[in-house]
């Protein structure tokens, strides 16, 4: 089992730049976001985010970013990522709470290996659209400019959705509370 995750996270550093690269396309290309539906999940992404671009990493994964281009050079842009990843076998076996925190907190060393002064939430249970999972914030600095986000790492029958909100500052500002709104309040479809 070792060896699974070991891959997995391997898997997940390797295709971080792809995503990071993501958040430049989608700067540059103004699409305005609606409902957004993926692996029986209906989001409504808030009006004012453009997007999605996608991209896909790997075999397993597929990430779709919506963004509100920052104003300045100096703030980053307002992000609502999903990415969508195979589920491990163990999916399967039930054991969905175990699973979410653990790649939970994978995904999040991703975040922290690229920011200073970083400091995260201990992550909680939550159900999105009926569907088990968890999520933590997460605060730190990219290049001294504060930056923080909220993660959920959900649990469907034959994925793992993450959705992450992600800005500038030290709490969100009015576009991720819309965004983290919009990902507490989806549905089935």
């Amino acid at each position: 089992m070792a060896v699974h995750i070991a891959v997995r996270v391997g898997r997940i550093r390797r295709w971080m730049p792809t995503v990071l690269g993501l958040l430049v396309i989608a700067a540059l290309s103004p699409v305005r976001a609606g409902e957004f539906k993926v692996d029986g999940i209906a989001l409504d992404v808030p009006a004012r985010f453009e997007g999605p671009v996608t991209a896909q990493p790997d075999a397993q994964a597929k990430t779709y970013a919506f963004t509100i281009p920052a104003s300045n050079s100096l703030s980053p842009s307002t992000v609502l990522q999903v990415t969508v990843y195979s589920a491990p076998a163990e999916v399967q076996a039930g054991r969905s709470a175990d699973v979410s925190q653990r790649y939970l907190s994978q995904m999040l060393e991703g975040i922290e290996r690229r920011r200073t002064e970083y400091q995260k939430t201990a992550a909680k249970d939550v159900r999105v659209a009926g569907f088990p999972g968890s999520v933590a914030s997460w605060q730190g600095k990219v290049n001294g400019i504060g930056t923080n986000g909220k993660m959920f790492c959900i649990v469907t029958k034959s994925e793992l959705l993450f959705f992450h909100v992600m800005g500038g500052g030290s709490t969100p500002n009015a576009d991720m509370a819309a965004a983290i709104k919009a990902v507490e309040s989806a549905r089935r479809y």
